[in-house]
């Protein structure tokens, strides 16, 4: 085999080892680990394979990486979606929608259940396959591509906080062990081609390989593994010798057991935490009321208003100091002024265990009272977020609760929403199936008004469409696990039905959106109410002028009890009904005006000066991006020939690299392994009419070089530091002149040598003809 493809084989190789080395510490995420280990090595293998191959042929990692993401996708669609590709192998539109939902439904489940994810779960190896993947390649192009052999450690330092952070078994030292002298062997490797890319070492009794050249590999690797087997038990005795830390061996001596002796709910992603605190069913207390309102159940925690095709989520929030929750409260959007309803007082208070960044409240409220921490509102959601540094646990807070009297004759008569409102609140991707939409409109052909069809909607999940409650099923609420729940399924929990009614509901052009919240208390024995991780619950609402955002429950009674009444079909009005008037509706809404009524704050909606500073935004910072590589350059070149007080010898080497580099961004590959003076030969020939004198101070430049490479250190003084600097610009500005004008500005915009280094050949070895694609080769 060629001795330079085995070099890259066996470099790449390690790199694929050790990135999986690191993975083997996932295996406590999931019950059968390896249906995600054994194909990982697989694909571990082909990185390295396609790699080495690649950069034997090809030279460049910006043409290698191409190569390994094309074979790796290809295998990945081969594995989690083959059925769907041509031959099994090619992917297709529709191979590539699955292979993304087993991502999406994979990381819910990893995200959702406690470790080790069940076997049931079918995707979550899916999802851990893909990571792996990337942690893979992402050694394999630091290490291995861009050469970057001390950095090819982060995405393994990466991996392996995993089970350090989740897992409670920590990290094997017998693993740890393993990839410590990867790692080292890895470093090692990389300076054995430096040591390799040198010319001839003088012979002081070391071994000559076949071309006569020392071979001094063997002495680089032995120390490597020494030290690497040194360092490797050092990590792993020190921190046993030092008190304050645990290490990886065993726990400290205090009174626990360092795992903690609690396990508070966050709601920090609402639906993903949302979904894991109800499978729990560990009945976690979470909040503790009084009150004497008779509606003690539906307290809103957030709105999740932006679908993006694969989950809801809250839209950017505004909460300006003016929207401090310090007492009376706007009137909610789009409640009519003087709406009659029920007012009732509220003490409420957040129980330890509860860690959350919203504010749990009836809905809709006139005023809200706290003084722990500061809380804010936006006037279009009307939800409570903190905007403290440290949100503070076990607050206390006082409320007034507005229950408007809710008419069906009026939610039936409703005109069309604001425009600034309908837009965004209608807004679906692209991507949402035409099954969603072609359903609504079949579920709900027999209604006139958009709160008939609403009803109907809400009818067909709970009682004809033949669904059922369950927190077994597939999670989820991305476009495919929403088309098979709508479909086949027909099996979820209370965020598939909130999250398809909404979806579909926006389909008929129905402002919608879904809120995440309490569904119900537990009366205790002193008359206060105690609301537990088990209540957690989501539920969509919809928007009609002059009353509001309207609660509807989609999720069967089996959960949720009765709908609620102005949703009932019986109590759809008749064209000559009239609104009957509550005797309970005693109480008037307070007349403090709505803070920009009707009028969506968030930045992306709008209109065009929020995109247009976006766009201006992205653009300047892409032209900075851009200049980074040139300016690195060009304090590079810099450094290497103005430098006041360097030593001879590496002020020599940095001329010579200098002009290699001014080569490289050129595009000209040069045979760096090759002597010093065939190089420089190469360069003058390739150059061309070069004035003599040139040619003879390139000579005098190849004798300093070799002067400070292989002979006796030596003083310079400042002016021979400026006459080699000089012929190194000379020679530069004659390789600029020498090619293309196009070539010169990309060497300048996106110098080669600062993005990638070029890799060193073994001493003695021709550089290959045509190494590089697009580039010259100097002969």
């Amino acid at each position: 085999m060629n001795r330079r493809l085995l070099t890259h084989l066996s470099v790449s190789l390690v790199a694929a080892l050790l990135g999986w080395l690191s993975l083997v510490s996932w295996r406590g995420l999931v019950a059968e680990s390896g249906r995600f280990l054994s194909p990982a090595f697989t694909g571990a293998v082909l990185v390295a394979v396609v790699g080495a191959l690649g950069r034997w042929k090809l030279g460049r990692w910006y043409l290698v990486l191409p190569l390994q993401l094309l074979v790796l996708v290809s295998w990945l669609h081969h594995r989690l979606s083959g059925i769907d590709g041509l031959a099994g192998w090619v992917p297709t539109p529709s191979g590539i929608s699955h292979v993304a939902d087993v991502v999406v439904d994979g990381a819910r489940d990893v995200n959702t259940y406690a470790s080790p994810v069940g076997a049931e779960h079918l995707a979550a190896p899916g999802y851990l396959l893909v990571v792996s993947m990337l942690v893979v390649l992402g050694t394999d192009l630091l290490g291995c591509g861009l050469r970057r052999t001390p950095w090819a450690g982060l995405p393994v330092v990466v991996a392996l906080t995993v089970p350090i952070s989740v897992l409670d078994e920590g990290l094997s030292p017998i693993l740890f062990l393993l990839i410590a002298l990867l790692y080292v062997l890895l470093l090692a490797s990389d300076e054995v081609e430096r040591v390799r890319a040198w010319a001839q070492l003088p012979d002081r009794g070391r071994h000559h390989d076949s071309s006569g050249t020392v071979d001094a590999t063997g002495t680089v690797r032995s120390a490597a593994t020494q030290i690497g087997l040194v360092t490797a038990l050092g990590a792993l005795v020190l921190p046993l010798l030092v008190p304050v830390a645990n290490g990886l061996i065993g726990h400290g001596d205090g009174p626990g057991d360092g795992r903690g002796s609690s396990d508070p709910v966050r709601l920090v992603n609402p639906l993903i935490d949302l979904h894991r605190d109800l499978v729990r069913q560990d009945h976690v207390p979470l909040l503790a009321a009084r009150t004497q309102d008779t509606a003690t159940d539906y307290l809103k925690l957030t709105v999740l208003d932006s679908f993006d095709g694969r989950r809801w989520k809250p839209s950017e929030r505004d909460l300006p100091a003016a929207n401090r929750a310090d007492g009376e409260l706007p009137r909610p959007q789009g409640l009519g002024v003087g709406a009659t309803g029920r007012a009732a007082d509220w003490d409420l208070n957040l129980l330890p265990d509860f860690r959350t960044s919203w504010l749990p409240a009836p809905t809709p409220l006139t005023k809200l009272e706290t003084d722990d921490g500061d809380w804010r509102f936006d006037s279009r959601t009307m939800d409570f977020a903190n905007v403290d540094k440290n949100t503070p646990v076990g607050i206390g807070y006082q409320l007034t609760a507005f229950h408007p009297v809710i008419d069906p004759n009026t939610l039936d008569t409703a005109p069309p929403a604001p425009a600034t409102l309908r837009g965004p609140m209608t807004r679906l991707p692209k991507t949402v199936p035409a099954v969603v939409s072609d359903t609504a409109d079949r579920v709900t052909s027999s209604g006139r008004t958009p709160y008939q069809k609403a009803v109907l909607l809400q009818d067909w999940f709970r009682n004809d469409g033949g669904f059922a409650y369950s927190l077994d099923p597939d999670t989820g609420s991305s476009t495919g696990a929403l088309v098979r729940f709508i479909t086949t399924d027909k099996v979820g929990y209370c965020e598939q039905f909130a999250a398809a009614m909404a979806i579909m509901a926006r389909s008929l052009d129905i402002p919608s959106r879904v809120v995440v919240g309490f569904l119900s208390a537990e009366e205790q024995d002193d008359g206060s109410l105690l609301y537990t991780s088990d209540s957690l619950h989501a539920w969509p609402e919809l928007y009609f002028s002059g009353t509001g955002w309207v609660r509807f429950e989609p999720t069967p009674g089996a959960r949720t009890g009765a709908a609620p009444a102005w949703t009932l079909q019986q109590n759809i009005p008749t064209p000559s009904a009239a609104p009957t008037p509550s005797a309970a509706a005693t109480d008037r809404l307070p007349t403090r005006p709505q803070q920009q009524d009707e009028t969506p704050t968030v930045a992306a909606d709008n209109g065009g000066s929020g995109n247009q500073l976006a766009w201006a935004i992205a653009l300047v910072l892409l032209l900075l991006v851009s200049l980074v590589p040139g300016l690195l350059r060009h304090r590079q070149r810099t450094r290497r020939l103005h430098a006041p007080g360097m030593p001879p010898d590496a002020f020599a080497l940095g001329l010579w690299t200098e002009l290699l580099a001014t080569a490289d961004d050129l595009g000209v590959v040069l045979p760096e392994t090759r002597s010093i003076r065939r190089v420089a030969a190469a360069i003058a020939d390739w150059v061309g009419a070069a004035p003599a004198d040139d040619v003879d101070d390139l000579d005098v430049l190849v004798r300093f070089v070799e002067r400070a490479r292989y002979g006796r250190a030596f003083e310079v003084d400042e002016d021979t530091r400026g006459r080699m600097a000089g012929i190194a610009r000379t020679w530069s500005r004659h390789l600029g002149d020498s090619v293309a004008r196009w070539r010169r500005w990309s060497g300048l915009v996106l110098p080669r040598s600062v993005l990638v280094r070029r890799e060193p050949v073994p001493a003695g070895q021709d550089l290959p003809v045509g190494q590089a694609s697009g580039t010259d080769e100097l002969t």
